[in-house]
């Protein structure tokens, strides 16, 4: 309450209102949203970029994974070994981070 009270003196001795001041921090805090939404929209390009440079088979099997279905079940699907689906998704991880460190 204490700090409440002294931040709306300050702003009555400067000659403003709480009003003006509450606009500027909600400008701020809109600017903030718009950079991270902006900066998350920069992240998922770099990620599509990355993810067409993968060969087709990982891409597919990549996305299977991430979309929740388990090694066998990619497996079942695209008519290789659990074992082989496993390197591949885990080459493609790999290779994704490299490729978002460049």
């Amino acid at each position: 309450m204490l700090i409440a009270k002294n931040v709306c003196i300050d702003i009555m001795k400067r000659g403003g209102t709480l009003h003006d001041t509450l606009d500027e921090c909600l400008y701020v805090e809109a600017d903030n949203h718009t950079d991270h939404a902006l900066m998350e929209h920069e992240a998922e390009k770099r990620l599509l970029k990355a993810l067409d440079r993968l060969p087709v088979t990982q891409r597919k099997m990549l996305l299977m994974r991430s979309e929740g279905m388990s090694m066998a079940e990619i497996a079942s699907a695209c008519n290789t070994t659990t074992t082989s689906t496993k390197t591949m998704v885990c080459a493609a991880r790999k290779r994704i981070m490299e490729l978002l460190k460049n």
